[in-house]
């Protein structure tokens, strides 16, 4: 054997021990199933030119067994209003995040088998490090993105960033009126009011939510022909002539 494999072990043995809590059991940081979504909502209102910006969730919820608590993911924001129904009726609830992001729901009641609602409004800002929803410059001219794979959607709204909670999405994004949005979906409806653009897009079918994908700016389009379906290159301001050889 090796004379470098006991010290393989200890140092096996040493990072088992930075995982496994002093009772014994490890620790599961997954989401419970008590309580589940089954479709989620999202709207935010995206000015790539400045640090931070501010957003609402909408989630459908499925309760499977009796429970007085439930978690979901919202890491490193400010959770302003956070409000949980059944049907019309509001339920009173405390709620806590942790240093991962985990949000810890507590009810006055217990919630029974049956549909739910979770109303979310938060502010958050900018990620810088090319991950979540992050902000970059070019030219002096701000732009947002997303890199959510393989958890870090929960940096940038609240959501059960798990694969295995596969639902629907909807977004809607609000965004300087000379910026265009863009997300996985066609545009539904598209307004402009008091130099902001509000662009619902059409519903996703169910996925994970690291598959999620948003970009906002002053972007450029340049249309793909001869495809089988409806295509386009996205690219930075000035320069979509840079799309010319990609369509060749």
């Amino acid at each position: 054997m090796p004379r470098s494999c006991p010290f393989l072990f200890v140092a096996l043995l040493a990072a088992l021990a930075l995982v496994v809590p002093s009772s014994g059991q490890a620790q599961d940081i997954r989401l419970e199933h008590d309580i589940v979504p089954t479709f989620q909502s999202v709207s935010l209102r995206l000015d790539a030119g400045t640090p931070d910006y501010t957003g609402s969730v909408y989630i459908e919820l499925t309760g499977k067994n009796d429970t007085d608590t439930f978690r979901f993911h919202a890491e490193a924001m400010e959770l302003k209003t956070v409000v949980l129904k059944s049907g019309d009726r509001v339920i009173d609830l405390t709620h806590e995040t942790n240093e991962e992001g985990e949000v810890t729901v507590t009810t006055s009641e217990t919630l029974k088998p049956g549909k739910y609602t979770l109303d979310i409004t938060f502010a958050d800002d900018f990620n810088t490090d090319a991950v979540a929803l992050y902000r970059m410059e070019k030219d002096g001219i701000g732009y947002a993105f997303t890199q959510f794979e393989a958890d870090d959607g929960r940096e940038a709204f609240p959501m059960w960033d798990e694969p295995i909670f596969k639902i629907p999405y909807q977004l809607t994004l609000s965004v300087p009126e000379d910026h265009m949005a863009i997300t996985n979906t066609s545009v539904e409806s598209e307004s402009v009011e008091d130099g902001w653009r509000t662009t619902v897009f059409q519903k996703s079918k169910p996925m994970p939510s690291y598959l999620l994908a948003i970009a906002t700016g002053p972007l450029e389009t340049v249309d793909m022909p001869g495809l089988g379906v409806p295509g386009r290159i996205i690219t930075v301001k000035d320069q979509s002539h840079l799309a010319e050889t990609a369509i060749k």
